[in-house]
């Protein structure tokens, strides 16, 4: 007898088992509520039961879901990047542009003149008795003007014989007075006395030059060369040996993309406009790396480079695409920007600049074939 009442206990479970089993498969919530043997039936229905349910979205008292956290950490991490995004962005398009008046002294076209007007004109340069040379590479000829402004003398033309030119394009001026002249697609520097004599040259075999388009002279008579088309600078003393060059085509603090603009600051630093690249490069005499200017006009494209030093060590950046230049500290700080403004149009095209000892500017407008001379900038 108790044995059939074990058996029958069994098959119960059994049964019990296998309807808990179907149940799940068809996805409906199981409840169990086991009992214990001793346990009554009304106290077995007092006790409560855990039942499985599904996950329920919390809703708030609009009725409406709340996001995630998750989602939240991802909308936040967007933003951040988005607004990093933008920092870095105004950090490298730098600070705006501040527009200051320029005072023009004095400007000076040959348009009148019985020697012809400029065509083009490059690179000019300020002796110490306060002569003007141009390369005037339209014409290649050397034009040179007194303190005045007017015509003193002329020399060259095309051609590939001592005193001759195939675009002059870069032309700087010694203590001595002494001018050299970097004639470009002849691959050489001519050096001249100040009636343009010919005295002697670097030659295209000597500097092994790929249209050199600048030229400048430090304290020590040394030469330095924007050798344009090798990308690099090249450092002459002045029996025209070559004593250094640095430099070489590509990317990076002491590469350059096609050198242009040259200068000579205080402490004989060299100043070196870096057309590819954009921005101006300062190095030691040695052609040791300090540090670099981001031109902020020049950021858009440049094709000729072109800068000037002052005595105090500020640089100007002559901008021929937005009829500007821009003046920075001897720090690298940007000061401000003398620019066209309505009804007042003083740049056509500045592509060349230079400064002479009393740190008066001297632009040439290109386009329109002049010289302007403007007053030193002054610190309000």
């Amino acid at each position: 007898m108790a044995t059939k009442k074990k058996a029958k206990a069994a098959n119960k479970k059994r049964t019990s088992a296998k309807k808990a089993v179907s149940e799940k498969k068809a996805g409906r919530p199981v409840i169990a509520a086991k009992q214990d043997a001793k346990t009554k039936p009304e106290e077995a229905a007092a006790k409560p039961t855990k039942v499985s349910r599904p996950a329920v979205a919390k809703t708030s008292r609009h009725g409406k879901s709340k996001p995630k956290p998750r989602g939240l950490i991802i909308f936040g991490a967007i933003v951040g990047v988005v607004i990093l995004i933008a920092v870095i962005g105004k950090i490298r398009q730098g600070p705006p542009v501040k527009l200051i008046p320029a005072k023009v002294l004095a400007v000076y076209s040959l348009a009148e003149s019985t020697v012809g007007p400029l065509s083009s004109p490059r690179g000019i340069a300020v002796s110490p008795d306060g002569s003007i040379y141009i390369a005037d590479l339209g014409n290649h000829r050397v034009v040179k003007l007194g303190p005045d402004g007017r015509v003193v003398d002329t020399w060259g033309q095309k051609g590939k014989a001592a005193g001759e030119f195939n675009e002059p394009s870069g032309i700087s001026v010694d203590d001595q007075g002494a001018v050299y002249v970097a004639d470009a697609w002849n691959g050489r520097i001519q050096k001249f006395t100040t009636q343009g004599e010919y005295l002697g040259e670097i030659s295209a075999k000597a500097g092994n030059f790929y249209s050199p388009r600048n030229v400048a002279v430090d304290a020590g008579k040394y030469v330095y060369v924007a050798d344009t088309g090798n990308s690099c600078v090249k450092k002459f003393d002045a029996d025209a040996n070559l004593v250094k060059h640095w430099g070489e085509y590509g990317p990076g603090r002491e590469r350059f993309q096609e050198t242009f603009g040259l200068g000579v600051g205080p402490k004989n630093r060299i100043y070196v406009g870096d057309a590819g690249n954009r921005r101006i490069k300062i190095f030691t005499a040695e052609g040791k790396y300090l540090q670099e200017i981001r031109v902020k006009g020049w950021q858009s494209g440049v094709s000729w480079p072109m800068l000037a030093v002052d005595s105090t060590g500020r640089v100007y950046a002559a901008d021929v695409q937005n009829n500007m230049i821009w003046i920075y500290d001897s720090e690298g700080k940007y000061l401000g920007s003398w620019g066209n403004k309505p009804g007042k149009e003083i740049f056509a095209s500045p592509l060349s600049i230079t400064i002479d000892s009393q740190d008066v500017v001297y632009v040439s407008n290109m386009t329109r074939g002049e010289i302007i001379k403007i007053a030193p900038y002054r610190e309000k």
